[in-house]
């Protein structure tokens, strides 16, 4: 992860370090290590009871699930953590949370803001910012054509432009950015099988090759069902009770939905095991037989990446192989991570 997410690594470092003390037998070596790692989320909550990138960064709902999972872990072990965090960072859930039970990523002009698509691109080359009149015409001339061509990206006469709200892919857990804030075009060439992001800049439009495109996903409203519920959140609740059902409705699906945005969404999948599994009944076995299904099915089984999954989720540039690998173990072991709490 870069430098300027710090928080998603502290909040990852410490849940990690605080189960670790208590799975050995409360190692002394740890303690300390652990109690100012605390102290620093401590700090670094925001006056509305979430946690951002940064430690003086706006919160957001992903960091401030890892960051509530942390000093859970280290409030179980036995640290000190005052309750009014977690009554705040109950607040803050609730502020993005809707009135169905569907939690956004943060608060943009006091409105939730879910997730859009998000878009994996790669720059390819750039032309002059004179042709941003058309694209917004959704008109690709003969020159922009020959604009492509020059870069050996011809262009079949099925291509057409879009004009949608995206986000693109961030090396944070859970994190994306707008891109909606900028003027982006999408170019779709089904003949060729091929898309293009053109984005303006100051100077230039930038071309980039589309690798992948993802669906919106209800990853936000796991991971702040998964929050509650180790805050001590009983599942009669209607954020839990509730919420279970918008997931249901989003079971882990190995492919791609209609639009053609694919669904694989290790980072999903993660929070949602989480909270289904202390949900139980149904909801969770549907839940538990889809996911293990598919990930049994996609694990690597030859060669030097044997045992691990392919990095073709949202937010794998967060660590590449290693970090989907990792999820998916998490997502596996649910039965042996956790007892189920008491409602």
């Amino acid at each position: 992860m870069s430098t300027p997410s710090y928080m998603y690594n502290h909040a990852v470092a410490t849940w990690a370090i605080a189960e670790a003390y208590s799975l050995t037998n409360h190692n002394p070596l740890l303690r300390g290590s652990i109690q100012r790692a605390c102290d620093f989320l401590l700090k670094a909550q925001k006056v509305n009871g979430g946690w951002g990138y940064t430690s003086n960064g706006e919160a957001d709902t992903s960091v401030t699930g890892w960051c509530v999972m942390a000093l859970r872990a280290a409030k179980f072990a036995k640290f000190e953590v005052p309750e009014k965090s977690f009554t705040g960072a109950k607040n803050f859930l609730n502020s993005v949370t809707s009135e169905d039970f569907r939690t956004g990523y943060n608060l943009q002009n006091g409105n939730i803001s879910y997730e859009l698509p998000m878009i994996d691109t790669a720059r390819i080359f750039s032309i002059e910012r004179k042709y941003k009149d058309e694209l917004k015409k959704n008109i690709l001339s003969k020159e922009l054509r020959d604009e492509f061509a020059k870069h050996n990206r011809t262009l079949s006469n099925m291509a057409s432009i879009e004009n949608m709200q995206l986000s693109g892919t961030k090396t944070s857990l859970g994190s994306h950015k707008k891109l909606s804030e900028m003027e982006a075009w999408l170019i779709i060439d089904n003949e060729n099988r091929i898309k293009y992001q053109v984005m303006l800049t100051d100077d230039l439009l930038e071309v980039f090759l589309v690798k992948r495109m993802f669906a919106p996903s209800e990853a936000m409203t796991a991971l702040a069902m998964s929050a509650r519920i180790f805050m001590g959140t009983g599942k009669e609740n209607a954020s839990i009770s509730e919420g279970s059902k918008v997931l249901s409705r989003y079971l882990p699906i190995w492919g791609d939905d209609a639009s053609g945005l694919s669904l694989i969404n290790y980072y999903y999948w993660h929070w949602g095991t989480i909270v289904m599994y202390q949900i139980g009944g149904k909801e969770w076995e549907m839940w538990n037989k889809k996911l293990t299904e598919i990930l049994l099915a996609h694990q690597e089984k030859e060669g030097c990446k044997n045992g691990s999954w392919p990095p073709i989720s949202k937010q794998c540039k967060a660590g590449g192989r290693i970090y989907c690998t990792t999820l998916n173990i998490l997502s596996l072991e649910i039965y042996y991570r956790y007892g189920k709490l008491s409602f």
